[in-house]
């Protein structure tokens, strides 16, 4: 069993636009029971302003299988699917537990892994026809090359968000990959682990149910185009119980 919960737009919160995920997650809950879970879900997700680009970044857990992976974006993104003209100008796809490292042997999750679940997610994005772009996380610049080296050019990457901590000694060998593939270098503040499962298991006592897990969690940024102005920012976690 599981639910679908939407947080709304963060960003029009005047007091604190930048709530960690595990308190909105629990705000956006509070007052319903297990049962409205389907009116969380049926919320208009995204109703952001004319004029904004929206960028979706897409965690899944590192240990799911390919099948998985295209299963659960599919299902992260099919609502978009009903928005009319509605694109992502970029979908990053995210593998939790991926941290920058110079090494791919550092890695805690296998290169061949981490590929192989990109080019899924990718495959199963561009099936719904919701993405201009694609754009990876932590990705090394082995890492990278070994992704450029095996995916076809319409699933080729233009971003690399990497950690804010870590961008201020990127490798000279990164940058130049990054420079020549036209492959943007962009930094996020997102925490390393997404969503705990202590943090997971309060926002299920507010419906009173034991969550175990999270399949997906996709997170929305709008900016108006003309402004560079953020406009909205909201988050879609499936939970499973």
């Amino acid at each position: 069993m599981s639910a679908i919960i939407w947080t709304g737009n963060i960003q029009q919160n005047p007091v604190q636009p930048t709530i960690p995920l595990p308190s909105v997650l629990a705000d956006s809950v509070k007052g319903h029971s297990l049962s409205d879970s389907s009116v969380i879900k049926n919320k208009s997700v995204c109703d952001f302003a004319d004029g904004s680009e929206t960028t979706g970044k897409l965690f899944l857990p590192s240990n799911i299988s390919v099948k998985q992976c295209a299963e659960f974006v599919t299902e992260a993104l099919q609502p978009f699917k009903t928005k009319g003209a509605f694109k992502f100008e970029t979908l990053i796809i995210s593998i939790e537990g991926l941290a920058f490292s110079d090494e791919m042997e550092d890695m805690d999750t296998s290169a061949d892994t981490v590929i192989a679940l990109y080019k899924a997610a990718a495959q199963a994005a561009a099936k719904l026809e919701v993405v201009g772009h694609f754009g990876v996380c932590e990705f090394s610049q082995d890492l990278l090359e070994a992704l450029l080296k095996s995916i076809e050019p319409e699933f080729k990457p233009v971003i690399d968000h990497i950690n804010a901590a870590d961008c201020c000694v990127l490798p000279p060998g990164l940058i130049k990959l990054s420079t020549r593939e036209g492959i943007r270098l962009v930094a996020h503040h997102d925490p390393e682990t997404s969503l705990s499962v202590s943090d997971l298991a309060k926002v299920g006592s507010e419906l009173g149910v034991e969550f175990k897990r999270w399949d997906w969690i996709l997170k929305l940024t709008a900016v108006i185009k003309d402004r560079q102005v953020l406009h909205g920012s909201e988050y879609v976690v499936k939970a499973v119980y």
